[in-house]
């Protein structure tokens, strides 16, 4: 709000959205794929807890703050791009 008044752009957040489970396949392909050994339940549901209680409370200041623009994160990488390019632009 205090840099609008000054005439400056105020920040973008941008929050791409996916359902748990939908993230959680991804990850556990991603360890599969690249050896990744934090990628297993136990650490992603872990992941899960920790956004909850330390990122998620942000999301809603973003939100009262009118710089949150969310996006479907559950597309194509190529589609997702293309989203996060339409909404910056």
């Amino acid at each position: 709000m205090r840099l609008r008044a000054l005439g400056r752009a105020a920040p973008t957040v941008v929050l791409l959205t996916a359902r748990r489970e939908v993230l959680t396949s991804r990850l556990l392909g991603r360890g599969q794929m690249s050896g990744r050994a934090d990628d297993h339940l136990e650490t992603i549901l872990r992941r899960f807890e920790t956004y909850e209680t330390q990122t998620a409370p942000l999301v809603d200041h973003d939100r009262r703050q009118d710089s949150l623009r969310e996006l479907d994160g559950e597309g194509t990488p190529d589609a997702v791009a293309a989203g996060l390019h339409a909404l910056l632009s």
